[in-house]
């Protein structure tokens, strides 16, 4: 009876941590638009900068009204600063640097190619092996997601600089979900991603203030939201979903299925992102799009299937 409840729950954890990777990268896909529209307006680190502070805002209400719980007495902390600067500090730091070097197909060739790194930092520093069915759902995942990324037709920036903080982005992306794995268990997703939400509010608000002071901008950038609605709406978005929800799903996601099964889902933000401007921009939706978006949705559910969970739980 013991035996058959352990089971239930594994699996109830389990199904848990894919239904929130699943509305994480949901959430994410949808982050573009916001994005799109605002980087016209503001500096990307301004953007940033208030979008980590939102977010931050956000924790401290919820703290000060105890509608959010968080007690981090006698539990190991400092690793927690650590992993906020990999992600998502550097992480974005060299994604906008990537981005603006290179075109949009090639960004999502490279980005498509983190499930792959999951798999290669998960062997190396965690020592955990990859069944057969997973291998094979990561690569129609990744096949899926670059065809995503060049249906719009592949333009080369031959950008080394630029391939390379790309690059860069991924290793950071998926050191933050291998290196969460070797955190204090006692450790909450709430708490986890509060100190990784307000280490990066105080690193990129830190760098943006002393900018805008020296250049005599300061009182302009304070204002911003109060003068831009569609920044207000973009910062309220990026700070509430984006940082503090899905960051929130993207801890609590990681704990239950690992970071190998959650690189996998990242092909699901590039199809939301896809159907996103289909439906709000009236973007085309050609048939190499939908192919992608097959092999993507196929490429997941084989990485995350029963049959690999099971294969794991055995070798475990």
């Amino acid at each position: 009876m013991k035996l058959i409840s352990s089971a239930f729950l594994s699996q109830k954890r389990f199904l848990a941590g894919v239904l929130t990777a699943i509305l994480c990268e949901i959430i994410f896909g949808f982050s573009f638009f916001f994005t799109k529209k605002t980087v016209s307006v503001v500096s990307p680190m301004d953007l940033l900068s208030w979008r980590f502070l939102v977010a931050s805002l956000i924790f401290g209400i919820g703290a000060l009204t105890r509608l959010i719980r968080m007690d981090f007495r006698g539990k190991k902390v400092l690793p927690l600063f650590g992993i906020g600067l990999v992600f998502p500090c550097l992480y974005f730091l060299f994604e906008v640097r990537g981005v603006i070097l290179t075109t949009s197909s090639e960004t999502g060739i490279v980005i498509a190619t983190a499930p792959v790194m999951s798999i290669l930092l998960s062997m190396l520093f965690l020592h955990e092996k990859t069944a057969g069915f997973q291998c094979i759902g990561i690569a129609c995942a990744v096949i899926g997601t670059i065809l995503c990324a060049v249906s719009k037709g592949l333009d080369l920036s031959f950008s080394p600089l630029g391939y390379f903080m790309l690059l860069c982005g991924i290793v950071c992306y998926c050191f933050y979900g291998v290196l969460s794995m070797k955190l204090d268990p006692r450790l909450s997703s709430v708490e986890r991603t509060c100190c990784i939400v307000v280490t990066a509010a105080v690193i990129y608000s830190s760098f943006v203030l002393i900018r805008h002071a020296f250049s005599g901008t300061l009182s302009s950038f304070l204002t911003l939201p109060f003068r831009n609605r569609d920044f207000l709406i973009a910062i309220l978005y990026l700070g509430g979903c984006c940082s503090f929800l899905a960051l929130f799903l993207c801890n609590f996601s990681i704990a239950r299925i690992g970071a190998v099964r959650f690189a996998s889902f990242i092909g699901v933000e590039t199809v939301v992102s896809i159907l996103a401007g289909v439906l709000i921009l009236h973007e085309s939706f050609s048939w190499m799009e939908a192919v992608g978006a097959v092999l993507v949705i196929s490429g997941v559910y084989l990485t995350n299937s029963r049959r690999t969970s099971h294969h794991k739980n055995s070798e475990s």
